[in-house]
């Protein structure tokens, strides 16, 4: 599951308050098997893998088929 505590920084204070701010406007999508599948091609296309990557081609996939939804 992807979470907004994986961004979250105790020590970092300097943008606490920005953060307070944008967590309302965090929309929830699921990810279905369409998107999962989609994410994995990109990563196999660029060649990379991981945690980091992952979460990164999960939200450029979503982000498309919102943009395309638009």
């Amino acid at each position: 599951m992807l979470t907004t505590p994986e961004a979250w920084d105790p020590r970092e204070t300097s943008r606490q308050a920005l953060r307070k701010r944008m967590l309302p406007r965090i929309r929830v999508v699921q990810t279905d098997d369409q998107v999962i599948a989609m994410a994995r091609d990109m990563l196999k296309a660029t060649g990379l893998h991981g945690h980091e990557y992952a979460i990164h081609a999960i939200l450029a996939t979503v982000a498309g088929r919102n943009r395309a939804g638009s």
